[in-house]
């Protein structure tokens, strides 16, 4: 073995290995990208049928807001059950069968303005009850919700 110091001229350049290229990705990395691609497009299909089957509600709760009798209130939702519901159905309903379909698609009604709804649908409501209408028309149409019918 040889004692002398190692020559600068022995030495060589250290070798940098190539970068890795970002295209084309593994097979792994273009499932995915696809995957997620399917997902975003069924989601955004899925939202646009959403809310196409939902641009009634916006609609009734435009018409809600010019509506200024109890009467127009009624209308604007029979207008919004004629929709799921036979209009023969929705027609032959007593007073009293109308409110019951109100509750059971929708939130309950409050108790005040249950008992006196027919009343002012004819005669007009004061201007406070006349909001608590409005307010629990509103929520209807909000959330109202039709059974689904079974296919024949």
């Amino acid at each position: 073995m040889t004692d002398a110091p190692p020559s600068l001229k022995d030495l060589h350049d250290i070798v940098v290995p190539d970068g890795v290229d970002f295209w084309p990705p593994a097979p792994g990395t273009q499932v995915c990208v696809f995957l997620l691609g399917c997902a975003g497009v069924l989601f955004l299909w899925r939202r646009w049928q959403q809310v196409r089957a939902n641009a009634y509600r916006k609609e009734a709760l435009l018409t809600l807001e010019a509506a200024t009798s109890p009467l127009e209130i009624s209308v604007v939702l029979k207008r919004c059950a004629r929709l799921h519901c036979s209009a023969q159905g929705l027609s032959a309903m007593t007073p009293d069968q109308w409110l019951s379909f109100l509750e059971e698609t929708g939130p309950s009604m409050p108790t005040d303005v249950k008992g006196q709804w027919q009343q002012w649908v004819y005669e007009g409501a004061p201007e406070d009850e006349m909001a608590k209408m409005n307010t629990y028309a509103a929520e209807w149409i909000r959330s109202h919700r039709f059974p689904q019918e079974e296919p024949a």
